[in-house]
């Protein structure tokens, strides 16, 4: 397979993925996925980078943030987006200021401002908002969209459908949706998840899982601990922390298996960057050093918690053969997409 088509595959492989996920949270689709925990937050970021390839998925989700973004939380949203290496600040200040204006609820005024106070609008010219695969803008055609284009965006004028619907907090891949109602949106239950994902953890672990602070998630997890909902012990310089039977039992075992889809989306977004500007280079020198700094970057951010991929190997394979190898890399990388998504 060539470097193009091998570009192609992977992307596809991504936007069906986030057409899985966002349908499991409830946007008009034909399929979810329970393969694992839908992170509503870490998936709403990544159409920043995404979601701009494929125009029938963006409004869909459009849609659903108009009537449903009230389940999002807005400060790990804010956390996600400012500690993680993927993310269009640009895209992302737009998408809140449309849940600003469009969303019943008041949650987004302060997010908007504190975002278009950090991405500097002003200082990019305008750009289509939908681009192909290989990068080349989409014309927009008919009337402008006033709202998009007041963020520098360029797209024809947006058609409310309204066929979302609100989350199924019954359903496994989304039980992250349903213990913010137990115990509200924040840290709380960002640590019960984990914990009921996992036969035990440590609190900076945990943190990082969850993008929120240590000092946060310590407290709760102590809290846990006094009132008797968990156990803890020392092992090492750590504190481990496991739910008891009973609290495991309340909360229900019927949880998908956990992915850290923060690191998954990052290390995407450095995939899909890398393969994409070398399928753009004549020269096949040039297309090899771009590929060898991507797939060591990939190596460094290599492994990601719940996601099953095999570490490249750039340094087994040099000159010409490392094309062969990041193609090969990037197909398997597409394979376990596939399996996601399903």
């Amino acid at each position: 397979m060539s470097l193009t088509a091998s570009r192609d595959s992977l992307g596809h492989a991504i936007l069906g993925l986030l057409w899985a996920q966002w349908t499991e949270l409830g946007v008009g689709g034909t399929r979810g996925t329970a393969r694992s925990l839908v992170d509503p937050e870490a998936l709403l970021l990544a159409m920043t980078v995404f979601g701009r390839y494929d125009a029938r998925l963006f409004d869909a989700v459009l849609d659903w943030l108009a009537e449903h973004s009230d389940v999002l939380d807005v400060t790990r949203l804010r956390r996600v987006g400012s500690g993680t290496a993927y993310g269009d600040d640009r895209l992302l200040a737009a998408l809140v200021d449309f849940m600003r204006v469009e969303s019943s609820r008041g949650k987004w005024s302060g997010a908007a401002g504190a975002l278009e106070a950090r991405e500097e609008r002003a200082a990019y010219a305008p750009e289509a908002l939908f681009v192909t695969l290989g990068g080349e803008p989409l014309p927009a055609f008919g009337s402008a969209d006033e709202f998009f284009g007041a963020h520098g965006f360029e797209r024809a004028r947006r058609v409310p459908r309204s066929i979302s619907a609100a989350p199924d907090l019954k359903r496994p891949a989304v039980a992250r949706l349903r213990l913010r109602t137990l115990v509200g949106q924040g840290a709380r239950a960002e640590v019960l998840l984990y914990l009921a994902t996992h036969d035990h953890a440590h609190g900076r672990l945990i943190s990082q899982r969850a993008a929120y602070s240590q000092r946060q998630v310590a407290e709760y997890l102590s809290a846990l601990a006094e009132a008797g909902y968990a156990e803890s012990w020392g092992e090492g310089r750590t504190v481990q922390y496991r739910l008891r039977a009973h609290t495991r039992e309340a909360l229900g075992n019927d949880a998908a298996p956990y992915i850290d889809w923060i690191k998954t989306y990052e290390l995407l977004t450095g995939l899909w960057t890398t393969i994409a500007k070398a399928a753009t280079r004549s020269d096949a020198y040039e297309a090899s050093v771009r590929l060898r700094s991507g797939l060591e970057a990939a190596t460094e951010q290599l492994p990601v918690e719940g996601l099953a991929l095999a570490f490249p190997d750039p340094g087994q394979h040099p000159g010409g053969k490392l094309l062969e190898h990041a193609v090969d890399y990037i197909d398997s990388v597409t394979r376990v997409l596939e399996e996601l998504s399903c």
